[in-house]
């Protein structure tokens, strides 16, 4: 963690904050124009310094990653601040902030890169606040509506359960959460403040920015949206147009990784030649891209640089699913995005997209073939096919498939099986492998077992630190009830009379936590 920068030393571009439009010499920055949530957001991070999760939800350009950035350099300008590149990343910090001693902010902007099949769970979010780890997320509220109890349901409309398990797991994730939602266009109060600058690009924002919020002016993306939209015409930018398209729709099936140009010159073809092609006198590839990439305002362009590729800029992604655009029609788009998928994660959003979109059959084909070629990992997604048919042959088969190659998820649901048929045995030595692999949902589930067969020792063992089984009735009467819900929420997803959401058990049990170090 030492090696960690302090919060007042981090360059807040490194953490994802837009670039204003440049005027003269001044900062990079303006200066900070105070947003009606500042007080509800300090308050959250103040709670949060020393185990906690504030989450800040808006639209892109609407201002969260400033306005989070402004309350934590607050609140917390000595703590040490991490910003992972992957999920995989945000497992080692419970044990290196347990271990140390300076305060760790875990900074996630764009929380939704980190959610997925193998990514962040309830119960990895309650081992990092229980080690004091203050978690600051900022996320794009059409991604959010994704993780919805509405996105669960939809996908079991079109039956989707592999779609419905990372709805439902990301669910849990954003419950635990203190959100703060922050609005795109700006209130009466916040615009009156921000007439009290002299900053030219402020007093410009607030002369023009006519129905859009002064963070998305100052960002540049309604012009930008404008000028992508007007290029697609004869002897317009049709090419350019679908280059950038291509990379819009990408993200909005969830492929957030850097795309290659050259997926992108694969890709473009079906966007112009659906609008028309050879008839809109398309400019050259070249022309297209230097039109695409090219910096205006000063300030970004349509296609933005990132590392070994390009992203369309995010306030594109957001206007365009406001406005509901479609898809390109038929699989060829979504066969390219299952290909161009750098990581499991991508993989699965691209295809979930997919089937949200009519294409259910593809999903299903896509997956046996990655099972097919040797992938154990897929196994597990078709298993989850057919969870709500466990006397489906097929569901145990794909599970004893994944299992075998060592997915803790997979012996945790073979375990859940084994429970159902009443084979405790066989449960409690899946559940074991399922630990030794790491999987914590094994060791919340040993727990139950032991605490319904009476070991009360093995059942400790295996609950969340501090807590005890035999509390219930002792010490304080907040303590009690809160231990008494928890063991009952856990001996009742054993017996299954009343099953809770595993994030609401976290919650619960992240609550406990904070009282008994805050006394709150």
């Amino acid at each position: 963690m030492d090696d960690w920068s302090r919060v007042a030393d981090v360059d807040p571009m490194i953490l994802g904050i837009h670039r204003c439009r440049p005027v003269n010499h001044a900062a990079k920055l303006t200066p900070y124009i105070g947003r009606d949530v500042d007080r509800q957001v300090r308050e959250s991070i103040s709670r949060s310094q020393n185990g906690g999760f504030t989450l800040i939800v808006g639209d892109s350009t609407a201002g969260k990653t400033r306005t989070l950035y402004e309350a934590v350099a607050e609140i917390c300008p000595d703590a040490r601040i991490f910003s992972p590149s992957t999920s995989g990343e945000i497992r080692q910090i419970p044990q290196i902030a347990s271990e140390g001693t300076r305060q760790c902010v875990l900074w996630l902007d764009d929380l939704e890169r980190y959610l997925g099949p193998d990514g962040v769970d309830p119960f990895l979010v309650g081992r990092l606040i229980e080690s004091g780890v203050c978690i600051a997320a900022t996320m794009r509220a059409e991604r959010y509506e994704t993780f919805m109890p509405r996105a669960e349901r939809a996908a079991g409309l079109i039956h989707d359960p592999l779609a419905q398990h990372v709805s439902r797991i990301g669910m849990q994730v954003l419950n635990v959460a203190d959100l703060i939602e922050l609005e795109r266009v700006w209130s009466t109060r916040e615009l009156q403040d921000a007439r009290n600058f002299s900053d030219p690009r402020i007093v410009e924002a607030v002369d023009h920015h006519g129905p859009y919020g002064i963070a998305e002016y100052l960002a540049a993306g309604p012009p930008l949206y404008s000028e992508w939209k007007w290029a697609l015409r004869a002897n317009g930018n049709p090419r350019g147009h679908s280059l950038v398209a291509a990379a819009i729709d990408l993200a909005r099936a969830g492929l957030v990784a850097p795309i290659k140009l050259s997926d992108l010159e694969g890709l473009h073809g079906l966007y112009l030649n659906q609008a028309g092609g050879a008839v809109l006198r398309p400019e050259k590839f070249e022309e297209a891209v230097e039109w695409a990439t090219s910096v205006r305002f000063g300030v970004t362009s349509l296609l933005m640089p990132d590392g070994d590729g390009w992203r369309a800029f995010d306030y594109l992604v957001d206007a365009a699913a406001r406005e509901d655009r479609n898809f390109p029609t038929g699989e060829p788009f979504w066969l390219m995005a299952a290909s161009i998928a750098r990581h499991e994660g991508e993989y699965f959003s691209a295809t979930a997209t997919a089937s949200k979109n009519g294409h259910k059959d593809l999903v299903d084909r896509l997956w046996a073939e990655r099972v097919n070629d040797g992938d154990d990992h897929a196994a597990f997604h078709l298993a989850l096919q057919f969870e709500g048919h466990k006397d489906d042959e097929s569901y145990e088969n794909w599970l004893l498939m994944s299992a075998g190659a060592g997915n803790d998820q997979a012996l945790f649901m073979l375990g859940e099986l084994e429970i159902d048929r009443g084979d405790i045995g066989k449960a409690i030595s899946t559940l074991s492998w399922g630990l030794e692999l790491g999987g914590e949902d094994c060791a919340w589930r040993l727990g139950d077992i032991y605490a319904n067969l009476g070991d009360v020792t093995k059942a400790e063992n295996f609950g969340a630190p501090g807590m005890r089984w035999e509390a219930l009735g002792r010490g304080s009467r907040s303590e009690s009830i809160l231990l008494g819900e928890v063991s009952c929420a856990r001996r009742s997803m054993f017996s299954g009379r009343l099953r809770w959401t595993r994030g609401q058990l976290v919650l619960n049990i992240t609550l406990l936590v904070r009282w008994k170090r805050t006394g709150l």
